[in-house]
């Protein structure tokens, strides 16, 4: 509980660090200021540097030198020193109130944590202990202080942060914390900062396997920025220097262990091999290869990078002279205490990294960053961890080992570059880390239920079918850290807490049960199907048969009907045509025979109308013709509309009336059917 209370405490004075830093922007003005508040609160009128250095270390949760303290109260005008003692003289000082700022941050931070903790609660659907939250508190604040080690809940913590990166309250604060641990960082085994601005002693740093890839882009585009900062620090320290103060080389053993590398590419490829789906490195070295030829072309460019760029193989040295054995790491009870410490059963490959840096570094800087000579920058976790144990690690020495952050955040500290957009490194953003913390635990899971598959395909307790099918899934499952975003993390935490291929393989079994299933479903709808659509087919072939009988009986009707109609017409014409010409010659003779007495009673006009309107009707029902709708519209807009077509309907009557008298019996009975 106590390391929790001091990680807790340290994080919320570095946010008062960060804070402070804006109005003093020196880092010795900053700490003065600290001594200040210690001094004032704590009523030190007299003091020596170890005392006052101790209190600020414990008050703040800090480690930060003697020296860098005893530079820092020379800030203070308020201060005499005589043989070694410090008097204050208080009377007019005015306290930072950092103390009231820090519990201020505390009480915010105390906030964040709490919804750390009701977050996982929430993922893991239980209730937590007191302990299980204490471990969550530690978690967190080891990952904001940029601790190495693995710990527990990290993969919770790295989801929450990504999730809740739309919060400005929340992203501002822990950005103020990161920048405040920055600047610690910068202070960490470095005695002396007043040549701040620039780099003066000679480093060689040793990459490994993984920051070499990283450098060519096999890890993903945010892995090759993140080594392109570090880069452009590390050739702006060597063109301000007189010649080139920092150096980058790699072992004959890193050699060796890429050109196994690229030979296993090629056996993948050839078929031998299956990939890995959690070494992304293999992944982008196969993708577009199609034969051997390109996989060994492939490796050639990588070492012509390396080699333009400055980037050179560490052979000039003879590693194994008597004279090196005193600096050996390497024994059988440092092994198994390096196993048991990080849990990790293969340590080899670290340790023999880790030899080479021993016996190169010797006895050199042993607590001053600036003067070890040398350092490996690894990007392989159990090396870093490794590399912190007390077995390889004295205490207060600098490690043999440090990750791309440590050493990027060295370099800009030095450089001076200050928290501006466009100088602050992508690889200090609190965003970019649970990425490549969640992408690096992620693809481990993957790369472990990997070598369970094999295992298990070997042993025959997985078919080919099965096993092929788990490696489409497990490929599906390994992401670079640039393809981590919140919409996938549900997805991501659930695939590292199940670190077991087992519920692969019910989920396999589960879904091919499913398949078998909706397969027979399908059998069943489609039969369904072919049964309904015979059914419909049947009922429209009958619709169709009924309406071409109906057609064909409705034709025969109507032929019948003309038939029997013509005829009617037929008899009907001939009597009424008969009928009519007798009467119209009656009229005529009528007519011509009384002209005389006819002439007395009526004018040659009215006579002349009676002759036309008798021979209209006669023409009207005799030949069928309209002649009133003919005549001009002059004449037709006296006649009544309901007259215009009264001698068509009086025909139509007649026809009607004589043809049911003319029709036999059976043509009347047709006619009604």
């Amino acid at each position: 509980m106590d390391t929790i209370i001091e990680e807790n405490g340290r994080i919320a004075s570095l946010a008062v660090f960060r804070e402070l830093y804006d109005s003093e922007k020196d880092v010795y003005g900053v700490i003065a200021c600290f001594l200040t508040e210690i001094i004032i609160t704590e009523a030190k009128y007299s003091f020596v540097l170890h005392e006052i250095t101790c209190l600020l270390n414990e008050t703040f949760n800090f480690k930060i030198p003697e020296a860098v303290v005893k530079t820092s109260l020379g800030r203070l005008k308020f201060l005499k020193k005589e043989y070694g003692i410090y008097t204050a003289n208080l009377s007019d000082v005015k306290s930072p109130s950092i103390i009231s700022k820090k519990e201020e941050i505390t009480k915010n931070n105390d906030l964040i944590i709490k919804r750390v903790i009701n977050f996982i609660a929430d993922q893991k659907k239980a209730e937590l202990t007191e302990d299980e939250k204490g471990e969550i508190i530690h978690s967190f604040c080891s990952f904001l202080l940029d601790k190495s080690n693995k710990q527990e809940y990290s993969e919770y913590i790295s989801v929450f942060i990504i999730s809740s990166q739309q919060d400005p309250d929340f992203t501002n604060q822990l950005k103020c914390i990161k920048e405040g641990v920055v600047l610690y960082t910068g202070i960490m085994f470095n005695e002396n900062l007043s040549n701040v601005g620039s780099w003066n002693t000679e480093l060689t740093v040793f990459l490994d396997t993984e920051i070499l890839f990283d450098f060519a882009g096999f890890n993903g585009e945010l892995f090759k920025s993140l080594f392109k900062e570090f880069f452009s620090f590390v050739k702006e320290i060597n063109q301000k220097a007189a010649r080139p103060l920092i150096k980058l080389k790699y072992f004959a053993y890193v050699k060796d262990e890429i050109e196994g590398f690229f030979k296993t590419a090629e056996s993948i490829l050839v078929g031998s091999k299956i990939v890995d789906p959690g070494k992304t490195a293999m992944n982008y070295i196969l993708n577009g290869c199609k034969s051997r030829s390109d996989v060994i072309e492939r490796k050639t460019i990588f070492f012509n990078l390396l080699s333009t760029n400055e980037i050179l193989l560490d052979d000039n040295f003879d590693y194994y002279e008597e004279n090196n054995r005193q600096y050996n790491i390497i024994g059988e009870s440092v092994i198994e205490s390096v196993k048991k410490s990080i849990g990790v059963d293969n340590v080899t490959d670290s340790l023999q990294l880790l030899n080479l840096v021993s016996i190169r570094r010797k006895d050199s800087g042993v607590n001053n960053f600036e003067h070890i000579g040398y350092i490996l920058l690894s990007g392989d976790l159990a090396t870093l961890q490794i590399a912190l144990c007390n077995d390889i690690r004295p205490s207060g020495r600098v490690p043999l080992a440090t990750d791309l952050t440590f050493l990027t955040n060295k370099f800009w500290f030095k450089l001076n570059k200050g928290f501006g957009n466009n100088t602050f490194p992508k690889v200090f953003d609190i965003i970019t880390k649970a990425q490549i913390l969640l992408s690096s635990q992620l693809n481990k899971s993957v790369g472990s239920k990997f070598e369970e598959l094999q295992s298990k395909s070997r042993s025959g307790l997985l078919t080919d079918e099965q096993a092929a099918a788990i490696l489409i899934e497990l490929r599906k499952e390994a992401k670079k850290p640039e393809d981590i975003n919140k919409d996938g993390l549900p997805f991501i935490l659930n695939t590292i807490s199940d670190n077991n291929l087992e519920k692969m393989i019910q989920d396999q079994e589960h879904f091919k049960h499913r398949v078998k299933q909706q397969e027979e479903e399908n059998v069943k709808l489609r039969k369904e199907i072919e049964e309904k659509q015979i059914l419909n087919d049947r009922i429209l072939k009958e619709k169709e048969t009924a309406v071409a009988k109906k057609n064909k009986d409705e034709a025969t009707i109507n032929s019948i009907k003309a038939k029997i109609g013509n005829k009617c017409r037929q008899k009907y014409s001939q009597r009424i045509n008969c009928s009519l010409w007798i009467i119209w010659g009656l009229l005529l003779s009528i007519i011509i025979s009384q002209w005389y007495y006819v002439k007395l009673y009526l004018s040659s006009y009215v006579l002349f109308l009676l002759v036309l309107v008798i021979t209209i009707i006669f023409i009207e029902l005799r030949f069928e013709k309209n002649v009133l709708a003919v005549l001009p519209p002059k004449v037709t807009e006296f006649i009544p509309p309901k007259y215009l077509n009264f001698f068509p309907k009086v025909r139509s009557n007649l026809e009607k009336k004589f043809a049911d008298k003319c029709m036999t019996k059976e043509e009347k009975n047709w006619l009604r059917y």
